[in-house]
């Protein structure tokens, strides 16, 4: 069986990064991987390639004749709709399309109808994959067509329990300071900026927590700016984004994650791997990766963060007893064994 899979980028992608996951799960299958953009080393000369690295990647998956095409992506599922009469075309959906788009573009409506205009075209290819229960069915109000939930999935940064039980043992000796990890693009559905000021206010009531934030992006100069304006460089520290997962989490007492609209994002999962419990707004799926007071909570005001601190530090000590499986704080939906059988159901040449 043939599979071509394409995106948008030529990126480096994280060993963690969905298509690669779906690349090695897929190993049995002979793979296709394509990519519609060129690398941008000069933009004038990639904007003139660009018409000819179309052609050529739209030729070489006609030489390829694949028995499925796979995207994500708007540009992507553009590209292989070209191809539905041909071949078994599948778009997979990361986010809720409508909202994410109206925080990225302005003015808000044009982001709103673009997320639209997304969903109608992946509603006509053969098969659309959606990574929650909360996206399928948003997906369903706006084209009146089902989707296929495969829920995201990512390895373990730490193989085996033994050496996790090492980082909490030098981690857990609990003392009054605790350490807050920001792990994200620095954007807008981010919700960095609010982050900031609301750990500022944190700290006026516990002076000694911190807050390490990993990440770059479009805000990371307005960070640096907020951060000196107010003082804050002993409490929140911008990092250099390290590719060394366990350097992020090894030190983390707890993930603060509030976003604004989430898929399901891999920084959550990776942390909940880790045994660090995870703060997030209650935005559309939340409840279905978080279960509050168990594996992390759900706040309804960022700014009223300081006022969960008790309750943040009872699931902390919970989470921090040994000797429980890597995936125990994992709801069962997103480990490996229901993604590999969803993914196998996917691509079988009777489900379409």
């Amino acid at each position: 069986m043939k599979i071509a899979i394409v995106s948008s980028k030529n990126a480096n992608e994280s060993p963690n990064s969905f298509f690669k996951i779906l690349e090695k799960n897929l190993s049995q299958k002979k793979i296709l991987r394509i990519f519609l953009f060129p690398k941008k080393r000069n933009k004038i000369i990639s904007f003139l390639l660009q018409p000819v690295f179309l052609i050529h990647n739209y030729l070489k998956i006609l030489r390829f004749k694949p028995n499925y095409l796979l995207s994500m992506g708007l540009c992507s599922d553009l590209f292989i709709f070209l191809f539905r009469k041909k071949f078994k075309t599948i778009c997979f959906i990361r986010g809720h399309l409508p909202y994410h788009y109206s925080l990225d573009k302005k003015p808000f409506f044009f982001g709103y109808l673009l997320g639209r205009f997304h969903y109608l075209i992946a509603s006509k290819n053969h098969k659309v994959v959606t990574m929650s229960r909360q996206m399928a069915l948003e997906f369903s109000s706006y084209t009146s067509k089902d989707s296929l939930i495969i829920n995201n999935y990512c390895e373990p940064i730490i193989k085996n329990l033994t050496q996790l039980n090492k980082i909490k043992t030098k981690k857990y000796n609990l003392k009054e300071n605790y350490t807050f990890i920001f792990v994200g693009n620095l954007t807008s559905n981010k919700n960095i900026i609010n982050t900031l000021f609301a750990f500022k206010k944190l700290v006026e009531f516990y002076p000694e927590f911190k807050l390490k934030i990993y990440g770059n992006g479009p805000l990371k100069n307005e960070v640096i700016k907020i951060i000196k304006k107010y003082n804050l460089d002993s409490s929140i520290k911008l990092c250099n984004f390290t590719k060394n997962k366990i350097n992020i989490y090894s030190d983390a007492d707890f993930l603060l994650h509030p976003s604004l609209q989430e898929g399901t994002s891999r920084a959550v999962m990776e942390a909940l791997l880790m045994h660090i419990p995870v703060i997030m707004l209650p935005i559309l799926g939340v409840d279905e990766i978080i279960i509050d007071g168990f594996n992390g909570k759900i706040i309804d005001k960022l700014y009223d963060l300081h006022k969960y601190v008790p309750s943040l530090i009872e699931i902390f000590n919970n989470m921090s007893k040994k000797d429980f499986p890597l995936d125990y704080y994992l709801p069962e939906k997103y480990r490996f064994e229901n993604f590999k059988k969803n993914l196998d159901s996917l691509i079988n040449e009777n489900s379409l």
